[in-house]
């Protein structure tokens, strides 16, 4: 009877010093897995943008590459809208401003922040305003 016991006992060990991260995952919720790089990754494929004052010239693509997810803001501009402003992973925004009216060139940026706040990418916009007219 020794030894069934013996055996029972040596065999469980055996299994979970095999099993550990699933054993512990199964029983208590968690695993001594090593976790991934909590920076992230983020890039953009353009840092600044001129967009035309007026008509198709006034959108743009940005491609952006994560391995996480991410927020795009653009703080306090009213003519520049960023769709979508959140995603995960590998997606497109468009950056889409309102016609500009005026002669003078206007700026806004575009920030864009993983969810950890560690690691952000700034897209500066420039949109140009309409030629003066000819007096």
């Amino acid at each position: 009877m020794k030894k069934l016991i013996w055996c029972a006992v040596l065999c469980c060990s055996v299994l979970c010093v095999g099993c550990g991260d699933f054993i512990n995952k199964l029983l208590f919720g968690y695993t001594t897995q090593k976790p991934q790089d909590p920076q992230g990754i983020l890039t953009v494929n353009q840092t600044q943008v001129v967009l035309g004052p007026t008509g198709d010239e006034t959108k743009a693509t940005i491609e952006v590459t994560s391995n996480c997810e991410w927020v795009a803001t653009s703080y306090q501009c009213p003519w520049l809208t960023v769709t979508p402003q959140k995603g995960a992973g590998n997606k497109q925004i468009v950056l889409r401003a309102r016609n500009n009216t005026s002669t003078e060139s206007r700026t806004a940026e575009v920030i864009i922040t993983i969810f950890t706040g560690v690691t952000s990418q700034t897209i500066n916009v420039i949109q140009q305003g309409i030629p003066n007219p000819i007096e």
